[in-house]
């Protein structure tokens, strides 16, 4: 038989942890403490777990490998408008990546794409509840 693994019980709430560093990160919950900082120049965000911190600096170093540009409540609204218009055509253009769907099954897109076309017409309602 093995031996039970050690229990480390949060003095709060009673919860049980099997590393003390687990139930450190989890003592943050209690107390609000947030001691990992972002060092990125004029951010300041802190968060209660590392692997939270970790995550978020990709943020800065995407945004400068990829300049974004935001789109206005009107272009987004035309795009979708567009998007809607194309999905209903009775007759699509004939482009080699929009291909019909007869059998419903998706089909994927150009290589290097990781994304798939919707074997159905989009509406409002789609686009909004999937997004």
């Amino acid at each position: 038989m093995k031996p039970e693994p050690p229990s480390y019980k949060c003095p709060t709430c009673q919860k049980q942890f099997n590393r003390p560093s687990a139930l450190q990160t989890h003592s943050y919950t209690h107390t609000g403490e947030k001691p990992f900082e972002c060092a990125h120049p004029g951010c300041g965000r802190r968060f209660s777990v590392i692997s939270n911190l970790r995550r978020h600096r990709r943020v800065h170093t995407k945004t400068a490998q990829v300049p974004r540009t935001r789109l206005t409540a009107e272009q987004r609204h035309m795009f979708v408008q567009r998007l809607i218009q194309r999905s209903q055509d009775t007759n699509p253009p004939q482009d080699q990546y929009l291909p019909s769907f007869t059998d419903g099954s998706a089909i994927p897109s150009p290589p290097g794409s990781s994304y798939y076309y919707r074997p159905h017409p989009l509406s409002i309602h789609t686009l909004i509840n999937n997004a």
